[in-house]
């Protein structure tokens, strides 16, 4: 009797799935989430199995402004079927993001009541397929370019040769308008040096000559026209002399010509040049005139004497020469333009001829290429032929793996991976059944290299190669070595869980922000100490909230700061639990490091409780705050007999008690000042210094200051730069306490008779005071820690102090929303920086 075959569990469906070589996975929901993807598909995406569970975009966060999500979306709202070719992709692989090519298909899975279940997602790889493409469609384009290249040089070669023609028959028209020209200069030069040969044959010379000779008188009145004049203008003398030559100058020259010849005149010096004049038939004729002034024998002006010569030929063949020159220039330039495009047009051919050879000659050593580059390949490559698995080629590095040598060329695969046989044969064998290539990472093997067997971790493809029939007939096997990276892998896993052990043991909470999203991940114990249950789900905004009032908003802006980029991030703060209702003391600590893809940062610390310490810190506090109250009783005793005795003194005019009483008074001072510095520690830590605000100048208080600091210290020069009236809403007193510490510190630690400069600005709503002294100076291992309590430099223990000042204006300064820093130099001096807000 038949029985029916048992159905395949969702395991060993799955298992098929995961064997197909068609890169297949199967989503959930509108994100996309990943149900199942087989090892075609996580190879596409260069991920393994830890991302089964994660939304699309969470696996794969550089597919986030890429389509695909929105497609997901899409199948899964509709219920439809979408799909491309060839379709670009940008894909992170292995830290470096790449752009691939699929066919795809994005189909939804429905249920009998026709509602989507589940999305399935296939893709085949063909971005050699498209690019090889490609680079056929480029061949044949820069083919077709080469023939219309040549074409068109054929045309342009043709067309220079007529424009060399012309331009050599232009060539030869200059030079005979050159020579013209040069003929016409030399004959008006030998006429004008006839005329002056002597005065004396002037007037016969002058009438007998077609050159318009006229003289003037030394108030520039014509005394003289010669018979050319009457040739050219039909007028007789007197008419001319009364009716004026002048007249007869053409409208566009007449100006310009009256104002050289009065210059001239003026001058005494001689003119010339060329102007228009009508003729009697009507038309202007060219004239060039020359105008040589004449002088008496005791050289005294007697007017001028000048010659005209009929300049029109010249005048027209200069005309015609320049349109010509105008044109040969229009010609040149289209010349030239026609060169270059020619220039351009063979040098694209000559690029896309060369590209065509290196095409020609790459496509010629691509199968030696191919072989070299599995010789070289840094991963082990071997064929196998036929169903007996007879090696028939192998690359150095799978021999290598195998610890062979190249006579296993020829040997079948049992007897060179004897341990293995059991493992591999079995699996070899199927694919000339089934035809599918078996994937495999990460696999451990025992390989035996120089006598001494290892354990080494593979990443194994077997790929079955089919011959025209569409049989499989041999078998290609690649295998990287992925050893050292599982090692690390595992040493990275060991560390954290060594680190997670650490954090536990320390009883510390931890967090971990995205700066993005800000979405806010917490650890048990981290909700416990903020008094929250450990299964409830908390935001940033939860955890502020139970942050106590004066502490809230100081808190917030250091962490919003440290979100935004400011890097480290360490503050203490008490919170008051949520459920519990219990007043904590808790210390934060975190660091911000930048995701490798650039598109956000994860803001990760932890979070630990100081309440103990914090107590003994009151109790220490309030021990000082104690002793420096018992103290400060006897002594005002003290200052107030030292004040009898110096008045006494004083009385006596005894000078060395006085000196004495002196010291010892401001040895009381720095006393008195050291115990209110402890006592405003105590007082600032218990939170009994509170602030009272007000509107007050900050200009005039620092004028003040640095007035009593002048009156207490004659030693040093005390320069206040000019201020501008600053009016500011602060503690008047506290304010005070800062700046007389900046003054005083700044007397300490610099020599006598120095300059200490101090000003102050407004910058942005913000009031700056700024002291600078010509110190000693501040190293930089020093600047880091000198605002905090108690710190003091070393090399500086010579000069009385605790370290209480700077930390207390510190505390000021920030409680004010405003900050204090300073910058220096060894040897250089130092300058502090005191800012606070206008408004408070």
């Amino acid at each position: 009797m038949n029985t029916m075959p048992a159905l395949l569990s969702e395991h060993q469906l799955l298992e098929v799935l995961n064997a197909t070589k068609t890169a297949t996975a199967v989503h959930i929901g509108e994100e996309a989430v990943i149900q199942m993807a087989n090892d075609a598909m996580l190879n596409i995406w260069g991920k393994d199995r830890s991302i089964i569970g994660k939304s699309l975009a969470g696996a794969l966060p550089e597919l986030v402004g890429q389509p695909f999500i929105e497609m997901f979306a899409r199948v899964w709202r509709e219920g439809l079927t979408l799909s491309g070719n060839d379709t670009a992709a940008s894909i992170q692989v292995d830290g470096e993001i790449k752009t691939f090519y699929f066919d795809f298909e994005y189909r939804a899975i429905k249920d009998e009541e026709g509602n989507t279940i589940c999305v399935l997602h296939t893709a085949v790889d063909v971005t050699e397929q498209f690019l090889n493409r490609e680079v056929l469609k480029d061949a044949y384009l820069k083919e077709q370019l080469l023939m219309q290249e040549q074409a068109i040089n054929e045309e342009l070669a043709t067309a220079n040769e007529e424009l060399s023609a012309i331009n050599e028959e232009l060539a030869q028209s200059q030079e005979e308008l050159s020579s013209t020209n040069e003929q016409l200069e030399q004959r008006v030069e030998n006429r004008i040096k006839e005329l002056a040969e002597s005065e004396a044959r002037f007037k016969t010379m002058a009438e007998g000559t077609d050159i318009l000779i006229s003289v003037s008188d030394e108030s520039s009145a014509i005394t003289y026209l010669n018979q050319a004049w009457y040739e050219l203008t039909g007028l007789s003398t007197d008419q001319l002399l009364n009716f004026g030559w002048t007249e007869l100058i053409h409208p566009d020259d007449k100006r310009g010509w009256i104002k050289a010849y009065l210059t001239a005149f003026e001058l005494r010096i001689p003119f010339e040049g060329e102007l228009r004049i009508k003729s009697k038939t009507g038309e202007y004729r060219w004239m060039l005139i020359k105008a040589p002034p004449r002088f008496r024998s005791d050289q005294s002006f007697a007017g001028y004497i000048s010659s005209c010569v009929d300049i029109t030929d010249r005048k027209n063949d200069e005309l015609e020469k320049t349109r010509l020159a105008g044109d040969l220039a229009a010609i040149n330039e289209e010349l030239t333009a026609s060169n270059e495009e020619l220039h351009a047009a063979n040098e694209e051919l000559i690029s896309a001829q060369e590209y065509l050879n290196a095409t020609y000659s790459k496509l010629a050593i691509s199968e030696n290429r191919v072989r070299q580059l599995i010789t070289a390949a840094p991963i082990g490559i071997a064929v196998l032929n036929g169903q007996d698995l007879i090696v028939e080629s192998v690359n150095e590095k799978m021999l290598e793996i195998w610890g062979k040598d190249s006579a296993v060329i020829g040997s079948p695969l049992g007897g060179v991976l004897t341990a293995e046989n059991e493992r591999v044969l079995p699996i070899l064998e199927a694919l000339f059944a089934n035809g599918k290539a078996y994937y495999s990472n990460e696999s451990q093997a025992k390989v035996t290299h120089n006598g001494v067997q290892k354990d080494l971790y593979f990443n194994v493809i077997f790929q079955p190669l089919t011959n025209a029939l569409g049989k499989v007939d041999s078998i290609i096997i690649t295998a990287t070595d992925v050893t050292e990276q599982v090692l690390s892998r595992q040493k990275v896993e060991e560390a954290e869980v060594a680190l997670r052990l650490a954090i536990e043991a320390a009883n510390f909470g931890t967090w971990h922000i995205h700066s993005v999203t800000r979405k806010f991940i917490t650890s048990a114990r981290l909700k416990e100490l903020f008094g929250f249950y450990p299964e409830e789900d908390i935001t940033i905004e939860d955890a502020v909230g139970q942050i106590t009032e004066e502490y809230r908003e100081y808190v917030s802006t250091i962490l919003e700061a440290a979100i935004a980029g400011n890097g480290n991030y360490d503050v203490s703060y008490p919170v008051l639990g949520f459920h519990d209702q219990k007043i904590r003391w808790l210390r934060a600590m975190g660091n911000l490091k930048a995701d490798p893809s650039g598109e956000f940062s994860a803001f990760t610390g932890v979070v630990m409780d100081i309440s103990e310490m914090r107590k003994d810190d009151e109790r220490k506090n309030a021990f000082i705050g104690m002793v420096s109250h018992e103290l400060k009783t006897p002594l005002t005793s003290l200052k107030g007999y030292v004040q009898i005795l110096q008045m006494k003194v004083k009385k006596e005019q005894n000078v060395f008690t006085a000196e004495v009483l002196d010291k010892a008074s401001r040895q009381v001072q720095k006393m008195t000042s050291m115990i209110n510095g402890f006592l405003n520690i105590s007082r600032l830590e218990s939170g009994k210094i509170v602030l009272d605000k007000s509107a007050f100048r900050l200009d005039q208080l620092l004028g003040n200051l640095i007035e009593e600091a002048r009156l207490v210290d004659s030693s040093h020069h005390f320069t206040y730069l000019p201020s501008a009236e600053i009016e500011i809403i602060a503690d008047e007193d506290k304010i005070g306490n800062v700046i007389s510490n900046l003054l005083s510190n700044a007397v300490k630690y610099s020599p006598s008779n120095s300059e200490i400069k101090i000003s102050c600005s407004l910058t942005d709503g913000m009031a700056q005071i700024t002291v600078t002294d010509q110190g000693i100076g501040i190293e930089a291992k020093d600047i880091e820690k000198l605002f905090e309590r108690y710190y003091r430099v070393e090399h500086n223990n010579n000069i009385s102090g605790f370290g209480i000042g700077l930390y207390l204006s510190a505390e000021i300064a920030a409680r004010h929303n405003g900050k204090i820093w300073v910058e220096s130099e060894p040897g250089q001096g130092a300058t502090f920086y005191f800012v606070l807000p206008v408004n408070g």
